[in-house]
């Protein structure tokens, strides 16, 4: 990806923003360097500006539907309310990726397809994974001894940078199935790394008792294996097999999760999301459902305290509640209608792998809304909205195997 590249390409420019953006998280995280990783963010900001003035001025716009049309307008009245009630909150706008850039994201519907970076995104996949694998070394000792402590006296209460670090291995890892099923794009090293780092990844999750990340990559991985076994040019007796080692894997797997893996197993299927719902039902009224409180919302909960917001808390872990919240049914509604129609476009009228794997996609991340996935400024979310471009685009859909491969070439 050179600069002269990304200048002519505004959907690799807003690649290069979200790849900006996520760096400077790691920064501020993992080296507590507020400075760099704030000042990486503001130049991954401007590179999104550049690219949305960019395409907005020099580049043919795609016909959108009406769906696509209401969500994008309701999407820039929100912004625009939400910023003259409420204010522009700069330290949350950098320090978060589920703030405002999350809704610009959805502007990628007005670029043009036919500039997909595909090699790009698969390269920062893998790039991704490497420092997911980076980051699982340099911090298992000290999540496994702190969630050891907390199972042990439970005297240590979880904080949010511990979070962090036990779950952007995961995260930052679940771009790569993209590489998962579209193996035939993707040279053997390459695949190998990206699967020995995921699991890595979802076990790493797993030893500090994050259940949902854990099963967003679990779900995500079972997924790939169903599309390759279902599409995979091999025999059945192969299949067959190779199904029964996966199989035996998975019990093993089983097994020594239930023996050491035990800060996991103490939370099991505790319920601990109850009370945070008792209270957001409690208190949201029907117009806040209908219009949602704006990108600075918040809910009465009177056992949160965040930062200066006693009982006050601004966001809810579950998925399509999250999105309630800051921008109710007026966008959770056409978005999940965007994303089911595109999956089922894609995967049943589409000719290649490609497009059919973009649709499976759509649909796991629309699934995973029910457990605490929400739409956020990152590697994960670009590639939900490209799937989007993808799976409408009849251009692409109508390609065979060979015809993309000879389009996009190969990792």
């Amino acid at each position: 990806m050179t600069l002269k590249e990304i200048k002519r390409n505004p959907l690799l420019q807003f690649l290069a923003s979200i790849v900006l953006y996520q760096f400077g998280t790691i920064i501020r995280l993992q080296l507590d360097s507020q400075l760099l990783g704030n000042s990486l963010r503001i130049i991954g900001f401007l590179v999104l500006c550049y690219s949305l003035y960019y395409q907005l001025s020099y580049v043919k716009r795609p016909r959108l539907s009406f769906v696509m049309k209401f969500l994008l307008c309701w999407n820039v009245i929100n912004i625009i309310i939400s910023i003259f009630t409420s204010g522009l909150n700069l330290t949350r706008m950098f320090g978060e990726d589920s703030y405002i850039l999350n809704y610009l994201l959805p502007f990628l519907l007005l670029y043009n397809v036919k500039y997909v970076p595909l090699r790009e995104i698969f390269k920062f996949a893998v790039v991704f994974e490497i420092f997911a694998l980076v980051l699982i070394a340099l911090n298992f000792q000290y999540i496994i001894m702190a969630s050891n402590i907390q199972l042990i006296t439970g005297s240590l209460e979880e904080n949010s940078r511990m979070q962090s670090l036990a779950q952007i291995p995961i995260m930052w890892s679940i771009p790569a199935v993209i590489l998962f099923f579209n193996y035939q794009l993707v040279q053997k090293k390459y695949l190998v790394i990206s699967v020995v780092a995921f699991i890595l990844a979802i076990a790493f999750s797993m030893a500090f008792g994050r259940r949902s990340t854990s099963a967003y990559g679990i779900v995500f991985l079972l997924a790939a294996f169903g599309f390759y076994m279902s599409y995979a040019r091999i025999g059945f007796s192969k299949k067959m097999i190779f199904s029964f080692l996966v199989l035996l894997l998975v019990v093993v797997a089983i097994s020594y999760v239930a023996n050491h893996f035990q800060y996991l197993m103490s939370r099991g299927l505790e319920d601990t999301r109850s009370g945070v719902n008792d209270a957001f039902y409690a208190d949201m009224k029907t117009m806040d459902y209908i219009f949602g409180r704006g990108l600075n919302g918040t809910y009465y909960d009177p056992l949160t305290i965040f930062g200066d917001m006693k009982n006050q808390r601004p966001g809810h872990e579950t998925g399509y509640l999250n999105i309630i919240l800051h921008s109710g049914l007026l966008f959770l509604m056409p978005y999940l209608l965007l994303c089911l129609r595109s999956a089922v476009k894609g995967f049943f009228s589409s000719r290649n792998l490609l497009v059919k794997s973009m649709a499976i996609y759509i649909f796991i991340n629309c699934l995973m809304l029910i457990l605490g996935s929400y739409p956020s400024f990152n590697l994960r979310f670009y590639i939900l909205w490209i799937g989007i471009l993808l799976c409408n685009s009849a251009y692409f859909r109508n390609m065979n195997n060979r015809m993309i491969r000879r389009y996009f070439g190969t990792l």
